[in-house]
């Protein structure tokens, strides 16, 4: 760089905060989409691994009472009940692990430290290697259903309105759990130790939102856990407007978005705060350079 290209780089003026953070994010996101674009066959493998998932569950599905599903308001085919389980369930781990995950590598590789010393906010770091994945979590989640529909003929209804409400559905699913992944971020910078808590909550909140089988089949106990999940709402309104047409306007859809919603609004600012006071106290104790 010329010396009057630096000077002028420090001559000008500061751009508005806004500004200046949406750069950041799309410049992170812009990164990390050319490193995965870069992994071609890797990308083919989990495309692959996902039908193969999917394959299994067809013939697991030969095993599940019709009835049950129909009761429960999701038609007779167990395929395409599991299906949009399946492919939902990239999303929470995008949500609530990615954030922790790419917190450990960074700590790990000893690079987090760096990153601190630069202008670029960790936060806005983080949003944007979400971003990224919550994009590649879409890629497997749109291949996922298509495979589902070509393949093993799964009885999904893909109309323009299911399709859009099917989209607002999966970005308030998103919103509502990127908090809880700030939180857990926040939780790997102190504990220097996150993964397997994440992991188990992840997983749990798998089980309990029934992404394989209808809440109608837990135990009172476990039903009443699963209905304080968000995912349960998400996932319930997701299959309700692609498995039995339900338009946006149903109450229950309505209900589901609103809960989703206060979720979003009540766990982002938290998380937020939380992994602010998680950072600061990392470098008051100068641990951010080791995991």
């Amino acid at each position: 760089m010329r010396t009057d290209e630096l000077l002028a780089l420090f001559r000008e003026k500061e751009r508005t905060a806004l500004h200046g953070n949406i750069n950041q994010i799309t410049s992170v996101l812009n990164a990390r989409l050319k490193i995965f674009l870069s992994y071609k066959i890797w990308m083919l493998v989990e495309l692959l691994n996902s039908v193969v998932s999917i394959a299994v569950y067809y013939f697991f599905g030969v095993m599940v009472e019709s009835e049950k599903l129909e009761a429960a308001g999701y038609g007779t085919s167990y395929l395409s009940f599991a299906l949009i389980g399946i492919a939902s369930q990239t999303f929470l781990w995008t949500c609530v692990a990615r954030i922790a995950f790419v917190l450990r590598v960074e700590l790990q590789e000893g690079t987090f430290e760096a990153l601190n010393a630069t202008r670029l906010k960790i936060h806005n770091f983080l949003f944007g290697q979400s971003l990224s994945g919550f994009i590649l979590s879409m890629w497997f989640f749109t291949s996922a259903m298509l495979s589902g529909i070509f393949v093993l003929s799964a009885s999904l209804t893909l109309t323009p309105e299911t399709i859009i409400t099917s989209i607002i559905i999966i970005i308030l699913m998103i919103l509502a759990h990127i908090g809880i992944g700030f939180i857990a971020a926040g939780g790997v910078l102190i504990l220097k130790r996150g993964d397997p808590i994440v992991a188990v909550f992840a997983v749990l909140t798998q089980f309990l939102s029934g992404v394989l089988f209808p809440l109608e089949v837990l135990p009172p106990e476990l039903e009443a856990v699963a209905k304080a999940l968000p995912f349960t709402y998400a996932l319930r309104s997701l299959r309700f407007a692609l498995l039995t047409e339900r338009p946006i306007s149903d109450p229950t859809i309505i209900h589901d978005i609103i809960f989703c919603g206060i979720f979003a609004i009540a766990l982002i600012p938290l998380g937020i705060w939380f992994f602010g006071k998680a950072h600061n106290y990392a470098k008051t104790r100068g641990t951010t350079g080791h995991y």
